[in-house]
């Protein structure tokens, strides 16, 4: 199903979403289930912050019990994950334990644990690391003023690493035209080089679930077409992360039509 048949600013596929374990939402994954079913999205993530940022972060059993979540339910499929935090060594928070139980990692800064800073060196050097951890699937909101980043140099590596920039449709409301005019620029520096892209609502409350409209205004400004997201289809998505060794994944794609 092609995110442009939909309503003009809702996706198919949403991973970037968080629930009421991280605290600071206010939405629990039944509730996303639900919403989901309702709009027609056919498949969802649960991205919950990493246990490293302080009072916006939930218990480590959180991450390792998610195991007893069903990954099909009222015709949406659903994917275990994690938003971890950048450290300032360039690791993550996301203890190695997890791997087994999630079907997908994110990773972004957050200022709590990785002080924002106008360094576009430092900051490049610890995105760098982290794409080529070979741990992390998605950057999460890696256009963001207040860790300024070589595009170009991130975009190469995650090209060469098959790891997606998320287009985040949220959190560039919040901070200003900045983020906006370099999320406008990662996407054509991707495109440009064939480099993978996921556009994310960042939820935190479950009505803002595949909510794109940001993200369909910065795609039309940089020219690319939305198709040209990982949301275009959950079978297109599925298979990007199947690329990346999970491929207990596979059973999920006779749910995709």
């Amino acid at each position: 199903m092609n995110i442009e048949k939909l309503n003009k600013y809702q996706g198919v596929v949403d991973l970037h979403t968080h629930t009421v374990a991280s605290s600071h939402a206010y939405s629990t994954i039944y509730e996303y289930i639900n919403m989901a079913a309702d709009k027609g999205v056919k498949l969802i993530g649960c991205s919950d912050h990493g246990t490293e940022l302080s009072d916006g972060a939930f218990h480590k059993w959180h991450f390792l019990n998610l195991k007893c979540v069903p990954s099909y339910c009222e015709g949406v499929i659903i994917l275990k994950g994690i938003e971890a935090n950048i450290r300032e060594d360039g690791s993550t928070d996301c203890n190695d334990s997890f791997l087994d139980v999630l079907d997908y990692v994110m990773a972004g800064f957050h200022a709590p644990v990785c002080c924002g800073n106008n360094d576009v060196q430092r900051n490049t050097k610890l995105l760098k690391k982290v794409i080529c951890s070979g741990t992390v699937d998605i950057i999460s909101h890696p256009a963001n003023c207040r860790y300024p980043i070589d595009i170009e140099e991130i975009v190469k590596d995650s090209l060469k690493h098959n790891v997606a920039l998320e287009i985040n449709s949220s959190a560039y409301s919040r901070t200003g035209e900045n983020n906006e005019n370099m999320a406008v620029d990662l996407i054509r520096c991707a495109k440009s080089y064939n480099a993978p892209l996921i556009i994310g609502s960042d939820a935190h409350i479950c009505y803002g679930l595949a909510e794109f409209e940001l993200a369909c205004r910065l795609f039309e400004k940089a020219e690319c077409p939305l198709s040209y997201a990982l949301n275009d289809s959950p079978k297109k998505l599925l298979e990007f992360l199947i690329s990346r060794n999970h491929s207990k994944l596979d059973d999920l794609l006779q749910y995709c039509g």
